[in-house]
């Protein structure tokens, strides 16, 4: 069980960000949305990066994913999923159909600052 505060298990091949805590809203959204930490460290280490309103965003397009994987039908049905990642840690996880269009729409940068 991963709880809020704690490091995700990261494979020698991950990035740093698969090293981040999540947040007690991811793991809120997680549980809502049906994510496993899993599909998460997938999506951070094979999506595209952008960064967005003061955070980086991990974008899963179906052109980011290996060959190979795209025959398991569960990683083919994570096209389109999103999470955003703060420096307080891993923040939220959600699905779209135009991800790229989504995130291109937020400000360039955290205006709050």
């Amino acid at each position: 069980m991963i709880m809020a505060g704690l490091p995700l298990i990261a494979r020698k091949e991950a990035s740093i960000y698969t090293q981040l805590p999540f947040t007690g809203h991811m793991l809120q959204r997680m549980a809502e949305r049906n994510f496993t930490a899993e599909q998460i460290a997938y999506v951070l280490r094979h999506g595209k990066k952008m960064y967005r309103a003061g955070g980086v965003w991990f974008v899963l397009r179906r052109r980011d994913i290996p060959p190979g994987d795209l025959r398991n039908n569960q990683i083919a049905r994570m096209v389109g999923v999103i999470v955003l990642v703060l420096p307080a840690g891993v923040h939220t996880v959600y699905r779209t159909r135009a991800p790229l269009r989504h995130i291109e729409r937020k400000a360039k940068y955290d205006k709050r600052t």
